[in-house]
């Protein structure tokens, strides 16, 4: 399998993502930027465990650990 394209938004750390990946892919970075958010969404996308995983993200999995307006309601309702 080839993943091309990446895209990610309000996950963990990472408000909005998109990435192309051209061939063989080395992520280098400084601590606390990203790197392991990217290899967690591609594993949350991947993994086979994700069609057994409940629930398959949970609250901090979202950016800034918010997924609901300030009423209470979702945000993608």
């Amino acid at each position: 399998m080839r993943i091309i394209n990446l895209k990610i938004e309000n996950f963990r750390g990472v408000k909005s993502a998109d990435l192309t990946f051209d061939g063989h892919t080395l992520l280098v970075g400084g601590n606390n930027v990203g790197k392991s958010t990217i290899c967690e969404a591609l594993d949350l996308v991947l993994s086979p465990d994700r069609l057994s995983r409940f629930p398959p993200v949970q609250e901090f999995d979202f950016y800034n650990a918010s997924y609901l307006d300030a009423d209470g309601t979702s945000r993608h309702s």
